[in-house]
């Protein structure tokens, strides 16, 4: 394989990450929109509206953990294809949320003995396809890091590996900007009359990854046909993997309970997390044969990825004094190293 087919099959893989992160934000454009369009009471509907948000990010987040893991097992090419499709059908859900989804659920709770408010139904709705969504988006990004390995020799990938993180970046900071254009030129269409259909509000900011989903899926599909990998014969850590979900959870949901930790308030509010996070890494001593999530041995810091860096901060600073750093405390600020031992 020449060195240009790399490159233009990361190009295409890229695209859908691309896509993936852009959602990650833009919705926050929207979201005043989606809240006067679903009819959700501002004084009671705002919190639960926000699951539209935080339900991305959180299944973003989580799925980007062990999805890498999964297509060593079962092959890059069927896993990424499968999320890409997982995230054009979340993408079709948030779309129609108001309508066929919204519909089902509220005959699903009819069913079931209750009667629910429809804009709660719909908001329901948005928030299931918006966690559809992030299943499929988050999942791709350590896959199409994975596929690098593959496409690319082991001298060569530092630079195809920066390109996907500056992909995924861009995403999430540009979804901001974009949703706000967007949502202004739609409102001039809708004020001029031009636009009519219920279909072309916010809405269109989520049909439109139907068309080029559905083109990234025949050309993602296409261009892995040459991509060669070898599969893993081990096993998927399942423990693991359910532990690190809850450890996350456990975070996003702590971070949103409205803790000051800047203002005295300890650390420890967030128990849950780190008590799971150290469950991970001991439960798997007993588990040989499998690739674990998270390896019970502390890895060097250079080699530790910077969330687990984090987590592990959070967890330690709470136990340890903090005090200022001075000049003199680091050699090259201040007086010589020598000097200050002479002294």
């Amino acid at each position: 394989m020449t060195n240009r087919r790399r490159w233009f099959i990361l190009a295409l893989i890229s695209l859908p990450v691309f896509i993936g992160a852009l959602d990650l934000t833009i919705i926050s454009a929207v979201l005043p929109s989606v809240v006067i369009d679903l009819e959700i009471p501002l004084e009671t509907g705002l919190d639960d509206a926000a699951w539209a948000v935080s339900g991305y990010l959180m299944a973003y987040a989580i799925t980007m953990s062990f999805m890498g893991r999964v297509s060593d097992l079962i092959g890059r090419r069927k896993v990424y294809l499968l999320c890409l499709g997982i995230f054009i059908v979340g993408s079709w859900l948030v779309a129609t949320a108001n309508h066929g989804p919204t519909d089902l659920l509220i005959q699903a709770a009819r069913a079931a003995g209750s009667r629910p408010d429809r804009s709660e139904a719909a908001l329901a709705a948005l928030v299931i396809g918006r966690v559809i969504q992030a299943i499929g988006a988050g999942a791709m990004v350590p896959i199409t890091m994975a596929l690098v390995g593959d496409l690319f020799p082991p001298g060569k990938r530092a630079q195809p590996l920066g390109v996907v993180a500056t992909v995924d970046t861009a995403g999430w900071v540009l979804g901001h900007l974009y949703g706000g254009v967007m949502v202004k030129w739609l409102a001039d269409l809708r004020a001029a009359g031009t636009l009519q259909s219920p279909l072309f509000g916010w809405q269109i900011l989520f049909l439109l990854n139907l068309p080029v989903g559905l083109l990234a899926l025949a050309a993602a599909w296409w261009a892995l046909r040459g991509a060669t990998q070898s599969l893993d014969r081990g096993r998927f850590d399942v423990i693991g993997a359910a532990l690190l979900t809850l450890a996350h959870l456990a975070l996003i949901l702590g971070l949103g309970a409205n803790v000051d930790t800047a203002g005295g308030v300890p650390l420890e509010e967030l128990g849950p997390a780190a008590a799971l996070r150290r469950a991970v890494a001991g439960g798997e001593r007993g588990l040989p044969g499998a690739v674990h999530l998270v390896g019970a041995a502390r890895p060097r810091p250079a080699a530790q990825p910077a969330a687990v860096q984090a987590a592990a901060l959070c967890d330690s600073v709470r136990d340890k004094p903090v005090r200022r750093l001075r000049a003199d405390d680091r050699p090259g600020f201040g007086a010589h190293p020598h000097q200050r031992a002479a002294g």
